[in-house]
């Protein structure tokens, strides 16, 4: 509950309610876009009643780079962050001071268009061991036809885990990505909690770095006791081992996995190096964080309203975020924009709604509004780049946090632009009517 800021006391209070009206079930985020919702509308609030710009708020108040890892209030370890970074690189993005000018003046025009900020942190990587009795894994194994196979049982739903695996891999042993043949699904050779909770490349994907840093140790050790060279005299070179700046002296990948798996030859070799390449050029490891890792960001979000419908126009949408060490952008950026839009649906269209007798009429999806294409500027995205100390690859997980950000942007946005008609609060979801009927409202509350 203490989000990007230095809260030095936190109490929180929660109330369970018992309804067969349910609001919402499980989402992407999980929780944590309620809980943003909560913290970025505060400050948005105390912004306004002490009549500064927002910024001026969550600048005064976020956790300073030098304090990393912080420890909240409530006992939580944020591994690492850059959160000023992300505020000057969202305003220069955004180009801000501009933007206001213009809110201002159109505003003059009697326009209804208002400018919303949110930053939030969010928690993934979580370990497996607490509930499956064991470490996600991965294995690597380099066949005697010189290809690299992968095998994982962290099993994606789109969200593109072969190529970023084979991306791991392929960087480890500098090789193509086509050289590496990725296997996901159920599989003695590795082992996977679940995917979920943007938890695959901070933990299965850290699993099989550690499985390709083993099996390049083995390959290593074999053509240093082959070519009789220590193994700090050599590097990889084009899907081969050779001695430092001589090419001459070198073992294709093919030769030293055909070499360790042939059992004639094995025999001559010392009893260590027999017993590492006891499987051929092949390891299995696992990997079980220490922590949590945190990715952060800020959004921004410009919308503009009409009165007389109440209906939201959503004009810019501008996401600065941090996941850490990014392996491969393209995916990253699918991901955001998925998980933005989303949120974007949260905040001004999706609801369950039940009648009198607590039947639901949102039911199927000819009920259930979720955003269209129409309905969405282009994203303008920014990725920096703070990696988490508590991987090797220093990457933090990027599924769900635009889930996390839009709702409150977006409601702040709209408050913003409402704010000029005496509308100072109002909960998601800002469908037409709600908007409209707060500002009727608040037009009969000045009347009389």
């Amino acid at each position: 509950m203490s989000g990007t800021y230095a809260i030095p006391a936190i109490t929180t209070i929660v109330n369970a309610v018992k309804t067969n009206a349910v609001p919402t079930g499980p989402y992407r985020g999980a929780g944590r876009p309620e809980a943003c919702y909560c913290i970025e509308r505060t400050i948005d609030a105390i912004a306004h009643e002490l009549s500064l710009d927002p910024v001026e708020v969550h600048r005064r108040n976020l956790i300073p780079k030098e304090a990393f890892p912080y420890t909240t209030a409530t006992s939580t370890t944020y591994d690492s962050g850059a959160y000023s970074h992300a505020l000057d690189t969202l305003l220069t993005a955004a180009n801000y001071q501009q933007l206001r000018a213009e809110q201002a003046r159109l505003r003059a025009q009697g326009q209804c268009v208002g400018v919303g900020l949110c930053f939030y942190v969010e928690m993934t990587a979580m370990g497996g061991e607490g509930m499956s009795g064991q470490p996600d894994s991965g294995l690597v194994r380099i066949t005697p036809e010189g290809k690299i196979l992968v095998e994982s049982a962290s099993v994606d739903s789109g969200q593109g885990h072969a190529t970023s695996f084979a991306t791991i891999v392929a960087q480890e042993f500098a090789v193509p990505l086509e050289q590496v043949e990725v296997y996901i699904g159920d599989t003695p050779n590795s082992h996977s909690l679940a995917t979920f909770a943007s938890r695959s490349m901070g933990v299965g994907g850290v699993a099989l770095q550690l499985s390709a840093q083993a099996v390049k140790a083995q390959m290593f050790k074999l053509a240093s006791h082959l070519l009789e060279v220590g193994e700090s005299d050599l590097e990889l070179r084009e899907g081969r081992v050779q001695v430092s700046g001589v090419p001459g002296k070198a073992y294709t990948f093919a030769q030293l996995a055909s070499i360790a798996e042939n059992p004639v030859q094995k025999e001559q070799f010392p009893e260590e190096l027999q017993k590492e390449l006891l499987k051929g050029l092949c390891s299995m490891q696992g990997f079980e964080p220490a922590d949590l890792s945190y990715p952060f960001g800020a959004h921004l979000a410009v919308v503009q309203v009409d009165p007389e419908t109440g209906e939201v126009h959503l004009q810019r949408y501008v996401a600065v975020d941090d996941y850490g060490h990014v392996l491969v952008p393209t995916l990253v950026e699918g991901q955001t924009h998925g998980a933005i839009t989303q949120g974007i649906g949260q905040a001004l269209y999706e609801q369950m709604a039940y009648d009198v007798s607590g039947w639901v009429l949102s039911a199927t999806l000819m009920d259930y509004a979720v955003p269209l294409a129409k309905e969405l500027p282009p994203f303008e995205l920014t990725l920096t780049e703070t990696p988490s100390p508590l991987n090797i690859l220093g990457v933090k997980g990027a599924g769900e946090a635009g889930t996390v950000a839009a709702p409150a942007a977006i409601a702040n946005a709209v408050i913003d632009a409402l704010v000029p008609l005496g509308v100072t609060s109002l909960d998601v979801p800002l469908t037409s009517n709600n908007v409209w009927q707060a500002i009727h409202k608040a037009r009969v509350a000045a009347s009389s």
